[in-house]
C-alpha cells in the first residue's frame, strides 16, 4: 500500500529537482552521473533551476562553521537532561 501523501509530494517536485538531489546524494549510476554533469555544463536552464540546490548542498552544517563552546555544550546537555527527566547530577554524565 502506498501513502497518497507521498504521491502528492512527488507530484509537486520538479523532475530536475529530484534528479539533482539524487545526483548530489550519489544515488545515480556512473553513466547517469556523467549525463547530469554534462547537462550542468551545457544546459543553462537546468543549471539555473538547480544551481542554488547545489550550492546549499555543499554548505557545511552550522556545527562545523560555528563550533559550540564547552560551556554552551554543558548548558545544552543540562537542558536536554532536564527535558528528558534524566538525573544529570552524576559525574561523567556530560557529553565528551
Amino acid at each position: 500500500m502506498t501513502d497518497d501523501s507521498d504521491d502528492d509530494i512527488d507530484a509537486l517536485v520538479h523532475p530536475d529537482i529530484a534528479l539533482i538531489t539524487d545526483y548530489l546524494a550519489g544515488e545515480l549510476s556512473p553513466e547517469r552521473m556523467a549525463e547530469v554533469r554534462h547537462r550542468l555544463e551545457t544546459d543553462a536552464e537546468f543549471f539555473e533551476r538547480v544551481g542554488l540546490i547545489i550550492h546549499a548542498w555543499h554548505v557545511p552544517p552550522l556545527h562545523a562553521r560555528e563550533p559550540v563552546s564547552r560551556e554552551e555544550l554543558r548548558r545544552q546537555w543540562a537542558e536536554f537532561c532536564e527535558r528528558m527527566g534524566i538525573d544529570n547530577s552524576q559525574e561523567g554524565d556530560e557529553p565528551r
